[in-house]
């Protein structure tokens, strides 16, 4: 007998070789062994398998107004005969929250269906959630969404989000943020006027950042005037 562990993670099939010897007879030389000496056991993973995203969070900027493509992964057990679909439903973030966020609700660089239907095959490791970006001119505040998947059929020997056998662990949601690259900086003189007496012999006069129009600029983002 073999001892099975029966665990609750999503795994690949487990295949293994038992072989026989012999430790112990009277007369070994009339103890044939070179017929089935050996047999193959396979453990079949019977957990429910793991559907989901890589990552919580996915980031965008507005300049890449191309199709976009967020794969939704089957983790563990990819060999699975299961063929099911589910649903990527978008939850609307900042992007919709008009009265909150002084936005206007039309404008939003967001293009994508508000649901997505998805089916997985058997041979099928990913499938795309897809939206388009909305590049314009209009300096504005970061806007995100949220995807939330479900499945189209109750009773499935799916979940959707899990850790899987590798250790790494899928999202049954995730957050798409679109950063706006319209951004800009008004840079000046920080004070109209400035005197200085001739003995003082220097005249110091300082650069400030006046206003910013929509997000930040990168902190890492260097900025060179001349004078």
């Amino acid at each position: 007998e073999i001892e099975v562990e029966d665990d609750d993670i999503n795994e690949v099939e487990q295949l293994f070789v038992v072989f026989l010897r012999v430790v112990d007879a009277v007369n070994p030389d009339r103890v044939d062994l070179t017929g089935r000496f050996a047999t193959l056991g396979r453990i079949i993973d019977d957990d429910p398998l793991i559907v989901g995203f890589e990552q919580m969070t996915y980031t965008f900027f507005e300049a890449n107004a191309t199709l976009n493509e967020i794969p939704i992964i089957k983790g563990g057990n990819q060999r699975s005969e299961l063929t099911f679909s589910l649903r990527a439903s978008i939850i609307r973030g900042s992007d919709a929250n008009a009265a909150e966020t002084d936005q206007d609700s039309s404008d939003r660089d967001i293009l994508a269906r508000e649901t997505q239907d998805r089916t997985f095959r058997p041979a099928q490791q990913s499938v795309p959630f897809v939206f388009e970006l909305i590049d314009d001119d209009e300096p504005e505040s970061i806007e995100d969404f949220q995807v939330e998947l479900s499945l189209e059929e109750s009773g499935l020997n799916v979940n959707l989000g899990g850790m899987v056998g590798d250790g790494s662990v899928l999202f049954s949601s995730a957050r798409i943020v679109i950063i706006d690259d319209d951004a800009t900086v008004t840079i000046g003189w920080e004070e109209e006027f400035t005197a200085v007496n001739e003995s003082q012999g220097i005249l110091e006069l300082c650069v400030v950042i006046l206003n910013i129009t929509g997000n930040a600029f990168p902190p890492d983002e260097a900025i060179t005037l001349a004078a």
